[in-house]
């Protein structure tokens, strides 16, 4: 999905997760005034959990997590994340992304 489709209002919030996983993934994103925003449908947890877990894995996940803030989908569902997004910055280490991605497991179960 492109941003003008998400954008022209054929997106649903799906959809616009999916692009922002294919993002992380590919390392393609979006210009900043160009970025799509959640358009607030409705996700099923297991899809959305799945789809998560595939960004913050992935190998632009730092980039993929700042555009699932930007999108609007972080604040919808984790919005600890996008909390987090305006603290100064922290070295973390692989202990810490595995903490991180058992805590989005036990919140979206």
């Amino acid at each position: 999905m492109t941003a003008a489709a998400a954008q022209s209002g054929g997106a649903n919030s799906l959809d616009l997760l999916r692009a922002v996983r294919a993002a992380a993934e590919s390392g393609i994103f979006p210009a900043a005034e160009a970025t799509p925003h959640d358009p607030g449908s409705p996700l099923a947890r297991e899809e959305a959990l799945t789809e998560l877990l595939r960004i913050v894995s992935a190998a632009h996940a730092p980039a993929g997590v700042d555009l699932l803030c930007d999108t609007g989908l972080a604040a919808r569902l984790l919005p600890e994340v996008d909390a987090l997004r305006f603290m100064p910055a922290l070295t973390v280490t692989g202990d810490e992304v595995d903490r991180m991605l058992a805590l989005l497991e036990s919140c979206l179960a």
